[in-house]
């Protein structure tokens, strides 16, 4: 069997992790590969179109804002090393290292639910919608010269029911509360919604999962808090009981290990 070059491998995936930010349609899907457009403000998120930018613009307005305050700040900060990351850096590497780690965060996330264990029954109940939430830290002494695969740790992750993540939004006492939870919570709507008008969502064993990442950055200058959501959808008469895992059944310790070591997660055995 052929193996396929690593750096090409790569370059592959992160095209097809890389959607529209409004309409999620994978970069890859492209007609002759052309790249998506980026934010002119930010750098940051992606457009397959102008008309998918403007619709996404109330959602992404706050996030935008607070990287160009980011992007004004930083280039004068007095002392500041040139291999400090920017804040706004904080995006790309977010993306590249979902790139090398999404497949072990879909298992993680089965493995959470308790959906690896055993094969599903002949009819599967409809399960509440649910967030895989999956707290991050960038590393200590983060740098320019840091690979995305190694520039962030896992500091805890679990399932959330999307009920509790609604009180978040609004509940300013809750402990998943954030000026970006609302956001998240508008977004598992518009997507859901999006499912239902293209008929994928009526089907009675679609199962759609949101993962979302908070992450706390800290480049050893300044902080900032960031969230990132994205969706894991599936069939839920999928049986991955016989499939790999981890050791002694500990997908969390497995996880946390797996992202510290910082080389990036794969297997050709596990099918998601």
């Amino acid at each position: 069997m052929q193996r396929i070059g690593a750096s090409t491998m790569d370059s592959k995936l992160k095209y097809q992790l890389r959607h529209c930010a409004n309409c999620s349609k994978p970069e890859s899907c492209n007609p002759d590969g052309e790249r998506f457009k980026l934010c002119g403000r930010c750098k940051t998120a992606r457009y397959c179109d102008a008309r998918c930018q403007k619709k996404d613009w109330p959602k992404h307005k706050r996030r935008c804002d607070i990287s160009q305050a980011a992007m004004a700040d930083e280039p004068d900060t007095p002392g500041q090393p040139a291999t400090v990351v920017l804040l706004q850096g904080c995006y790309s590497l977010l993306n590249d290292w979902l790139s090398k780690y999404r497949p072990l965060l879909c298992l993680s996330l089965l493995h959470a639910q308790g959906l690896w264990d055993r094969p599903p029954s002949e009819h599967p109940l409809s399960m509440a919608p649910q967030v895989f939430y999956v707290q991050l830290s960038s590393v200590p002494g983060i740098s320019q010269k840091t690979k995305a695969r190694a520039a962030f740790r896992v500091d805890n992750a679990a399932v959330v029911p999307m009920s509790e993540l609604r009180v978040a939004a609004t509940d300013t006492t809750h402990r998943l509360y954030d000026q970006d939870v609302q956001t998240m919570v508008d977004d598992f709507d518009k997507h859901l919604a999006d499912r239902v008008a293209s008929g994928m969502a009526l089907h009675p064993n679609y199962r759609m999962t949101m993962v979302v990442h908070s992450v706390h950055f800290h480049n050893g200058i300044r902080a900032m808090q960031y969230h990132k959501n994205w969706y894991f959808e599936d069939d839920s008469r999928t049986d991955y009981s016989p499939q790999w895992r981890p050791p002694a059944g500990d997908w969390l310790g497995f996880l946390k290990e797996t992202v510290a070591a910082g080389r990036g997660w794969d297997r050709a055995d596990i099918h998601l």
